[in-house]
């Protein structure tokens, strides 16, 4: 079918269907509940619920996080080291050089 599938292990239980099922109910796998209006995002790092009365502030901290890896990329194409970036250099002992290109 083309879609992922994200599983811990397999249950198959059969093809009948004795009872109908619901809509909009919430669900609950392994220690998460799921309630309807909450986003599930997935990708081959993982699987995140987002509870929606959050999701308004997710997106602006993920719009923050996005600006400053732009940043961050930009001064990593203008030469400079993600030690001095993220400040490492003054938590360290070593020394480095720049090495020109």
């Amino acid at each position: 079918l083309g879609f992922p599938v994200f599983s811990a292990g397999v249950c198959i239980k059969g093809t009948a269907k004795i009872a109908p099922g619901s809509i909009n109910k919430p669900i609950r796998i392994s220690d998460v509940t799921i309630e309807p209006g909450d986003v599930v995002r997935g990708d081959s790092d993982g699987v995140v619920v987002i509870k929606y009365n959050d999701i308004d502030a997710v997106i602006s901290k993920a719009e923050k996080i996005v600006d400053k890896e732009i940043e961050v990329l930009k001064k990593i194409k203008a030469g400079h080291s993600t030690l001095d970036i993220y400040k490492f250099n003054a938590q360290s002992n070593y020394t480095f050089k720049k090495v020109e290109q």
